[in-house]
């Protein structure tokens, strides 16, 4: 990670593809869930060279240091909320959740007043606690 990255900032956050498509497949698609996840982990293997079932943002955070700022819609239909609980517990760094009331899937970046001033002030904050200017 570059010394100029003090922080990092996520918004509606998953575990893993795997999880994210299992989860809101069904709200688009009448598909057999498990008969596509085999398919498309399959077409992943061919397509990429390995299968989607190893991308795991909760390994990768497991190594993160930096804070983070997790951020979400309480009526996310989308991605559930105990994503970004397991990616909380994940994390070795300093973290924070934010829930935008009555915000669904990504609906606070435009219609949250709070939202960026709260994105700015955690930028200010790991800025400071940091020695990059």
């Amino acid at each position: 990670m570059p010394v100029q990255v003090t922080g990092l900032i996520s918004d509606s956050s998953y575990t893993s593809v795997y999880s994210a498509i299992r989860a809101s497949l069904p709200q688009f698609s009448r598909l057999p869930v498990k008969r596509f996840l085999r398919l498309a982990n399959r077409y992943s293997k061919h397509l990429v060279g390995y299968p989607f079932l190893q991308i795991s943002v909760t390994r990768q955070v497991g190594s993160n240091h930096l804070p983070v700022l997790f951020l979400q819609g309480e009526k996310d239909t989308f991605l559930s909320e105990k994503e970004i609980n397991t990616l909380m517990e994940a994390t070795a760094g300093p973290k924070q959740k934010v829930l935008f009331p009555s915000m669904g899937h990504l609906q606070a970046v435009k219609d949250a007043p709070e939202y960026w001033p709260t994105v700015l002030q955690f930028i200010e904050n790991s800025k400071q606690n940091t020695d990059i200017v």
